[in-house]
């Protein structure tokens, strides 16, 4: 963990909570792509989770983020699941290693469901956020019943907007704002279900 002490929710539990907690994940639909796996995010992962938010040095997620705060947000994703049906996928390769998180989701604030992808530095450039974009969107089209979807991004983050714009997406001036966002601050990119790519 990134500069954390050992607290009890960061170590692995054993006996009935475990067998629990891995029931619990057996529900979240696992996505197979050509290079890629998107599984249920597992307590291990959330140092992944940390090192992405506290590296955001430009703030574009709000950050950096504190343990703290990247635990809560992390938490959020995987309470997706079992209060909406809609949660956070942790990627992985074929190794198991981790490389990033995707959802489709309504997270606090959100005006929308919204396509989301977070990725560890190491291995952007690589197209594996393009590819587990496209598996969590397709899998919210074919199976979740959505027909829209938006990506909340901040302007100056360009690399995050060429991405939503090679699944498709496109700038939606009218859409509303997230709670805590302006558009000074925030422009959505909507995912229409018709437009695939």
């Amino acid at each position: 963990m990134t500069g954390s002490a050992a607290y009890p929710w960061t170590l692995p539990v054993q006996n009935q909570p475990a067998a629990l907690a891995a029931s619990l994940r057996a529900l979240v639909p696992v996505i197979k792509t050509e290079r890629l796996i998107l599984r249920a995010p597992e307590l291990l992962d959330f140092a992944a989770y940390e090192t992405i938010m506290a590296a955001d040095v430009h703030g574009y997620m709000g950050g950096p983020f504190n343990t703290e705060d990247a635990w809560l947000d992390f938490n959020q994703g995987l309470a997706g699941w079992s209060l909406r049906g809609q949660g956070m996928w942790t990627v992985t390769l074929a190794d198991e290693t981790v490389v990033g998180f995707v959802c489709a989701m309504s997270g606090w604030g959100d005006q929308e469901t919204e396509l989301g992808y977070l990725f560890l530095a190491d291995h952007h450039g690589r197209g594996f956020a393009t590819e587990a974009c496209r598996a969590a969107r397709d899998y919210a089209w074919d199976t979740q019943g959505e027909t829209s979807m938006v990506s909340y991004i901040d302007p100056k983050n360009l690399t995050s907007r060429k991405l939503a714009e090679r699944l498709g997406a496109q700038v939606d001036a009218n859409a509303p704002m997230p709670d805590d966002a302006s558009s000074e601050d925030t422009i959505v990119l909507r995912h229409l279900s018709g437009r695939r790519s």
